[in-house]
């Protein structure tokens, strides 16, 4: 089976990490995601101002995208999830999940979709884009040229075969000013080094907490005891509704708590009201860290697993942390600024050979040296030329 392994499976296997599995660290997408962006910049969302999902899945096949809707269905969502993206390019009508409800799907048919102004963020030097030539046709670009790692706006998870990519989204301003940081100083790490705090859409700032014994961020709920009950008002990212409905009803059932109920407002989406047996409350908060973990109050953010598809579309990259991730990208970035400044030169100088065409034209015709009344064009070109 050695051929097999050699060549078979070792060719899938960088098949789906290049393609499938490994975002790329120019733009944060793979191929199906960037497929789809291409999709939604030149489709008719521009005119229409919304479109039904069905109509940009279609869109996004006709760039030879192979692997069926039900995926392109669920990176739409994904690209128009505010809970998991900092900056979603996209945005769905229609019932959609959420952070506590995250398992809300409805069939493609009844949903549209919009742009949001941070589509913007991937049409940057759109003139310096290579675009792909799959089957016979301009497909997608190779990679979308953002000024700003988006890769660390988006929390997302991607199994991959034998490499996976795990990242948390990060507020914005810290990664424009480890950006800038790694431009000036050359990193963003050491001397330079800029704080990536996390972000989380729907969590407060004030609950996402550094423990520095452990090196790492924790997300922790919010509660309140009285008497014999405990009052919760906020719950960490990763705790649904469901799961938490769940969570007390076995703890009922279990005979920890008496009853529990959401006597949740539109100003206070979150209220659990939890009762307990006299003086049961206090025995188990006498142990805090067990307390937590029962009621499931704090998370620690999880490690990152920062694997990523150099710009080449090729080469598999690992940093360690997301500012050695922002370095590594800044100096493939400037790269393209070069690239820039040359096909701006290019444009200039057309410009301006095209503008001196012109205005000796312009001079010979009214030095009378050529005649343009009452000749046909034909004339007056070989008399130009």
């Amino acid at each position: 089976i050695d051929d097999f392994l050699n060549t078979e499976v070792k060719g899938y296997a960088l098949y789906v990490v290049q393609t499938r599995a490994l975002p790329n660290i120019m733009d944060g997408c793979k191929t199906g995601g960037r497929k789809i962006l291409w999709a939604a910049i030149n489709s008719d969302l521009k005119k229409y101002k919304k479109i039904k999902m069905v109509d940009l899945i279609g869109d996004t096949m006709k760039y030879e995208f192979h692997h069926g809707d039900s995926s392109l269905k669920s990176t739409i969502e994904q690209f128009a999830s505010e809970h998991l993206f900092e900056t979603p390019p996209l945005r769905i009508i229609g019932q959609k999940g959420t952070l506590r409800v995250p398992d809300a799907t409805t069939a493609a048919r009844y949903l549209e979709v919009a742009l949001t102004e941070n589509i913007d963020l991937f049409k940057i030097d759109t003139n310096l884009l290579s675009l792909k030539f799959e089957d016979g046709k301009i497909t997608e670009p190779e990679n979308f040229l953002p000024l700003i790692p988006i890769i660390l706006l988006w929390r997302t998870n991607s199994p991959g075969f034998g490499f996976s990519f795990r990242s948390f989204s990060y507020r914005l301003a810290d990664v424009i000013d480890a950006t800038i940081s790694s431009v000036v100083n050359g990193t963003c790490s050491g001397l330079w080094h800029v704080d990536m705090r996390p972000k989380i859409n729907g969590i407060s700032d004030e609950n996402l907490l550094w423990n520095e014994s452990k090196q790492s961020w924790y997300n922790i709920g919010k509660y309140t005891i009285a008497n014999d009950m405990l009052i919760v008002t906020d719950l960490p990212y990763n705790i649904s509704f469901k799961k938490y409905t769940i969570l007390l009803n076995d703890l009922k059932d279990a005979g920890v708590i008496i009853d529990w109920f959401n006597q949740k407002t539109k100003q206070e989406p979150i209220k659990y009201v939890i009762t307990f047996a006299k003086d049961t409350l206090k025995n188990h908060y006498a142990n805090k860290w067990k307390f937590y973990a029962m009621f499931k109050l704090y998370t620690k953010i999880t490690k990152l697993t920062l694997n990523v598809i150099d710009k080449d579309g090729k080469t598999i990259i690992f940093f360690d942390t997301p500012n050695d991730l922002v370095d590594g990208f800044v100096k493939r970035r400037l790269t393209f600024y070069y690239q820039r400044k040359l096909k701006q030169i290019e444009t200039i100088e057309k410009s301006i050979y095209d503008l001196s065409d012109k205005v000796k034209f312009i001079q010979l015709v009214v030095d009378g040296k050529i005649i343009v009344v009452k000749r046909t064009k034909a004339d007056i070109e070989i008399d130009c030329r």
